[in-house]
């Protein structure tokens, strides 16, 4: 008997924004770029995920991205923000490092067997190092 071959599926993904315009720094832009990528990457790695939606928006203050999806999720059930998850050795590790660099904050939402979303947000005043 033979190896079995991995079962392949299609990830359908969808960008969504309500920018119309991109007025980032572009440190900020490179970090998001580089967390959206992982993120993409994590989903289709170890979710099992059927879907994924990636949301950019902004307001005055802040930048928000939102990377979700329909899979497996992580082995914890809640909303755990970033000191939690550091508490309990849990979350995307390769996230939260490239979150810490543009200053933003991170949130995981996941409950086993109903996917996960990811909250960045990153703020836009002055004192933020965007600039490297």
């Amino acid at each position: 008997m033979g190896v079995a071959e991995p079962e392949s599926y299609e990830l359908l993904h969808r960008f969504v924004t309500d920018l119309d315009e991109l007025d980032m720094p572009q440190r900020v832009c490179r970090e998001i770029l580089r967390i959206v990528q992982e993120g993409l990457v994590n989903v289709r790695k170890h979710s099992g995920a059927r879907h994924a939606l990636v949301r950019l928006g902004s307001s005055p203050d802040k930048w928000s991205l939102t990377v979700e999806d329909d899979g497996k999720g992580f082995p914890f059930s809640g909303r755990y923000s970033e000191a939690r998850m550091e508490e309990d050795r849990k979350g995307p590790m390769i996230i939260k490092e490239r979150v810490g660099l543009i200053a933003g904050e991170l949130t995981v939402e996941s409950n086993p067997g109903q996917g996960t979303r990811l909250e960045i947000t990153v703020p836009r005043n002055e004192g933020v190092p965007h600039e490297l």
